[in-house]
Order: C-alpha cells, then structure tokens, then sequence
C-alpha cells in the first residue's frame, strides 16, 4: 500500500516538474519504474537525515550541556573526513552494492549503543563508531542516484524532491513519537536503514535504452569549484549551527518538546517549491548567481531569529531555509555533475561531502558549543548571521562577475 502510495506520488511529481526526455516526452515504463526506486531511495536517505538531526534533541533530554551537545553532533560528522576518502576509493575496489551494505547494516546495530551507554563518554564512543558509517550513507547512495539519473538523460530534482518530502514526514512523525519514549528515534534509524540497503540494490548502474544521456559541459574548474566550496561550507556551517542548537532554543523559550520536530518538519516542505523550479532557475541565473542567494538566506535566518517573539514567527522564519541550505547545497552539486570535467566528478563528490558533513560540522556544532556558551545562544545567532551575510555580499560581486565571463566563452 505505502509502496503504491508513493509510486502515485513520484508519477505526480514527475508530470508536475516536466521530468521528460529531450525530445519532450515522457519516459517509457521501464524507465519510470526504475526513477521510482531512485527516488523512493532519497525518501529513505534523507528521513535517516531527519533522525541525525534529532539526535541533538536527544542528547539535549540527556542533560548535556551545549559543549557536549556540540561535540556530539559533530563528532560522527567529523568521521566524515576519514570515512568519505575512505569509502570511495572502497568503491571501485569492492562495488558500489557491497560498500552500500556495510554503511547500513553495521550502523542499524551500533546506533543502539548510544542509547544504552549511560554516560556521555560511553555515548560518544558509539557516536564514533556509527558516525564512521553513516557520514557516507548519503554521499555513496545519492552518488549512485545521480549517475543513474544523468545515464537516463533525466534531472534529478524530482528524485530530491522526494528526498525533502520524506524527511519532512519523518521529523514530524519522530517529534511526536518522542512523547512515547527516545528509543523510538533509533528504532526507526534500524528500519530505514534497512529499508534504505533493500532499495539501494534497485537503483541500476547500466546503460539504459533512453534517447539521450546528461553530459558535463567541462566548463568548470577547480579554483571556481573551490570559491563555491568556501562560500558554500561557511554558510551550511551556519545552517548547521542553527539546526543543532534549535533544541536547545525551543527548550530556552519554553516551547513543547514536539515543537522540535515540527520545525524540522517546516524546514523540509520549505524546499519543495525551489525543487519544483531549480533546473529552471539555475538555467536562467547560474549555478554561483544561485548560491549566493542561498548564502544570503543562511544568514538572514539567523540575524531574524534573534528578533523572534512567538513560535508562530519562528515558524515563519524557518520557511528561508528552502532558500538556504538546500539552494547551497544542489547549485554546488549540480555544478559538480554539469561542469566539472568528467574524470574529476568523483574526486569533487568526496571533497565536497568531505567538506559540508566534515568541515561545515566542525565549525557548525563543535565550535558553536563553545561559542554559545561564550556569547548565548540568541546573540550568537545574531553574530554568525550577521558575518555571513558579509560573506554572501562579497561572494556574490565574484559570481556576477565570473557568471558574464563565462557567458563570454559560450
């Protein structure tokens, strides 16, 4: 039932944003039915994403402090620096499938670690152990998505959309689940991970029968590739810090625990109308043009949420992520698969998911701990929004200007 369900719902979903080949038709059955499985597989991968966001409400409701939450966040995010290099060059050497069943299947047991050790330390050595496998859950899994995709001559937004869609059901359902008990947090972690390996295998590597196939354009290039880079992990960083510290926030403001979940679950419907129209728009605007928008939105946020009064205007405010982490996030991924010359995509990938889960937690979650503790939580906000929207002025005088250059060579 839920299968079918979500089979009508990407069909809709696919008709809705043209996901055609083209020459402007649809794709035959085979081929829907294999950009089902890719796309049911984001809705699983990103509803794990939704649970590694919530573990900071957990560790909140374990009394640690905003130094401990900070170092536990960031810590199996920081696994990602020896975990990506690791794991993708596991990739060739093994497959993509055996790789994709060791990140799943030890993780589903060792996250149950975390839950059981009574005490912090004991906690954070499970948060290592796990965070080894899971920085490159996403990372292998979405690779795979995507040159599945671009093999097929289609976009991958539809398949993202799904991504934002099924991480928005699960932080709402898991924010409320809460009320029942934590464990319920890593019980679903087991089951989407699980669910996540079984589908995974679906997503098909070979050459299909379609039209045409979505080559690079190989106009970009590693000094353009690392300004995006530096723009794009300074602002995710600030996302990050904001997402981390958001359960301590809602505590300090006196909001119900459930509220915690519901804004993640406002965070994740906000994406779906830049989804529905990003190949247009960065057709029309530019890949750098749009991550600057997205690094000034990650800033905006912050510099408002110091002035919140009421849930409601939080809320409110929480509706710029979907032009933040997510504009950020696909204008430097899809520069990767459009333009970067083809031999170096898979070095790019890693460095980029190296960056953004390794780097941007670093400063988001291991250093915000301590920065709030310095400052406070509402004036950090109002500092850090305030430095990167500095940053987003700047980084946006060099895409305008590097964007007509590169017009100019067309």
């Amino acid at each position: 039932m839920i299968s079918s369900n979500l089979f009508q719902l990407n069909h809709l979903i696919c008709k809705k944003i043209n996901i055609c080949y083209n020459d402007k038709t649809y794709p035959n059955k085979e081929v829907f039915s294999n950009m089902f499985y890719e796309a049911i597989t984001e809705w699983f991968v990103y509803s794990i994403q939704a649970l590694m966001n919530l573990l900071s409400q957990y560790y909140e409701s374990e009394g640690f402090t905003p130094v401990q939450i900070g170092i536990a966040v960031s810590v199996g995010r920081i696994m990602s620096l020896i975990a990506n290099p690791f794991w993708f060059k596991m990739k060739p050497l093994f497959g993509i499938n055996k790789v994709i069943t060791l990140i799943t299947l030890i993780p589903l047991i060792s996250v149950w670690g975390i839950y059981f050790m009574p005490d912090f330390h004991g906690k954070l050595i499970f948060i290592i152990i796990s965070g080894f496998f899971l920085a490159v859950v996403m990372p292998l899994i979405e690779g795979k998505v995507v040159s599945s995709l671009m093999k097929k001559g289609l976009a991958f937004n539809p398949s993202r959309l799904l991504g934002s869609i099924g991480f928005s059901i699960t932080a709402f359902i898991a924010g409320l689940l809460f009320n029942i008990g934590f464990f319920m947090l890593f019980l679903l972690f087991s089951f989407f991970l699980f669910v996540v390996l079984l589908f995974s295998f679906k997503v098909k590597q070979n050459n299909p029968k379609t039209k045409r196939t979505h080559m690079t354009d190989s106009k970009g290039n590693w000094l353009i590739f690392g300004i995006m880079l530096l723009s794009g992990v300074l602002s995710i960083s600030s996302a990050i810090f904001y997402v981390t510290f958001l359960p301590v926030y809602i505590n300090l403001k006196g909001y119900p625990i459930s509220f915690t979940g519901i804004s993640f679950f406002v965070f994740a419907l906000s994406e779906i109308p830049f989804l529905f129209f990003s190949q247009k728009l960065i057709k029309k605007f530019g890949e750098l043009i749009i991550l600057a928008s997205g690094v000034f939105a990650c800033g905006i946020r912050l510099v408002l949420s110091f002035y919140i009064g009421n849930f409601f205007q939080l809320i409110l405010v929480s509706l710029l992520h979907g032009w933040g982490y997510i504009v950020v996030y696909y204008s430097i991924y899809h520069f990767i698969h459009y333009h970067m010359p083809t031999n170096t995509i898979n070095k790019a990938q890693a460095i980029f998911w190296m960056s953004i889960t390794g780097i941007g937690f670093i400063l988001g979650s291991f250093f915000g701990g301590f920065f709030v503790e310095l400052v406070g939580l509402e004036r950090g906000f109002l500092i850090l929004g305030s430095c990167v929207l500095i940053i987003a002025f700047l980084y946006f005088f060099w895409a305008y200007y590097k964007s007509i250059q590169m017009k100019l060579t067309k």
